[in-house]
């Protein structure tokens, strides 16, 4: 009985025993870590602070950034510590760690545009010195510079990722005068209404022999759209794309003055033109992510447009007056593209600098709609609607997100 009583003693000083020493069944020796003891959080020092003892979870990925994140933050290597270990890394970014792979965005854009409006081939000789003489006036003496003009954009966020966009550019206003003199006793210059002095011979009274000749144009440009953008980030958030789709309305006004004044008589002769262009588009844009702070790329939009033009030509003479007017509706094709670079100042403010061009067919210009032949008889009026024009500069702005 003894015997049997010390058994049974043992037996629970053994279970006893046992259940005190149970380990938790990790890597660890069971003298290391008992259970139910967690395992104390593990910790990376942060390479970008240059600070000793200042530590950084291991995993700091920003929002949205889960695909293409390491250890080492997002970027081109991932988790050996990827895009913001490079040169331009998160030390430089004022959103800190992983802004690569922040979608880009603003609230409202604003841009100053300095453009040129190019002639390219369109040439118009007006004047020349005696009869079928060389050419002293022509479309060639005016000397378009570029004009200062402005763009302003705004974006309202009503998706994820998704926007959208209303924005005007316009303000430019292309001018330039050009002039041809032959003082008396000469009085040599013949215009193209008679063929420069061979059609009636020795020309027409109120234009030749002239005295003095000018010429003056003038271009206006204003452009409003409604866009809806869907914005993209690769995996790697090294590239930021978008798509977009939308409506577009651009108008287009010229005007060309030719003022003769010659001893018996003067002209005073107007033409000009009225484009509006009414259409949808579709584009988007790419850009780089170079830096936290520096992204490159470009944008490129296209579209079909319903086109309303017309031609106004109204001319002043000794003899009389002349008005004409003509319309037509057709079909435009406007595309522009672009390349920038936008700098981030502040998490709120970027700048941004770029280069854009222009081009927009079917449309009257008022080169193209200038009649060579006499306003002073009956003559055939007609509109012309087939011109091209081609628009390029830099820009220069803002981007701010409140």
């Amino acid at each position: 009985m003894k015997t049997l009583n010390l058994t049974v003693v043992a037996l629970v000083i053994a279970v006893a025993s046992s259940a005190n020493a149970q380990y938790y069944p990790g890597a660890m020796s069971v003298s290391q870590q008992p259970y139910p003891q967690m395992a104390q959080a593990q910790y990376l020092m942060n390479p970008y602070s240059g600070i000793a003892g200042q530590v950084q979870p291991a995993s700091y990925c920003d929002a949205g950034c889960d695909v293409g994140c390491g250890p080492g933050g997002c970027g081109l290597l991932g988790g050996s510590g990827g895009y913001d270990s490079q040169m331009f890394g998160a030390q430089h970014g004022p959103n800190g760690t992983g802004s690569c792979c922040l979608p880009r965005w603003f609230d409202v854009q604003a841009e100053w545009l300095f453009w040129d409006r190019d002639f390219g081939d369109d040439t118009l000789a007006v004047s020349s010195d005696n009869r079928l003489g060389p050419t002293v006036l022509s479309t060639d003496d005016l000397e378009i510079k570029e004009e200062s003009g402005f763009r302003v954009t705004g974006a309202y966020l009503v998706a994820p990722a998704t926007a959208i966009e209303a924005s005007y550019f316009g303000g430019f206003n292309w001018s330039s005068v050009a002039f041809a003199f032959s003082p008396a006793p000469n009085n040599q210059l013949f215009s193209v209404f008679s063929g420069f002095g061979t059609n009636p011979f020795n020309g027409f009274a109120d234009t030749a022999p002239g005295a003095a000749h000018s010429l003056a144009f003038s271009s206006a440009l204003d452009n409003g759209e409604l866009n809806v953008r869907k914005r993209f980030v690769s995996a790697n958030c090294i590239v930021h794309s978008s798509a977009m789709v939308g409506v577009r309305y651009l108008r287009v006004a010229e005007e060309l003055v030719f003022n003769t004044a010659a001893p018996n008589g003067f002209l005073n002769y107007e033409v000009q033109t009225d484009n509006d262009l009414v259409g949808a588009q579709i584009g988007g844009d790419m850009m780089i992510c170079i830096s936290p702070r520096f992204k490159i790329g470009g944008d490129i939009d296209a579209g079909i447009y319903g086109t309303n033009s017309s031609q106004r030509t109204n001319a002043v003479f000794g003899g009389g007056a002349l008005a004409e007017l003509e319309r037509a509706n057709d079909v435009a094709f406007v595309s522009e593209a672009g390349l920038n670079g936008v700098f981030q100042v502040t998490p709120r403010l970027n700048l941004r600098a770029g280069y854009q061009v222009l081009y927009v067919t079917g449309v009257a210009t008022a080169i193209e709609n200038f009649n060579t032949e006499s306003p002073f008889a009956a003559r055939n009026a007609f509109i012309n609607n087939n011109g091209d024009l081609f628009y390029h500069g830099a820009s220069l702005g803002f981007e701010f997100t409140w």
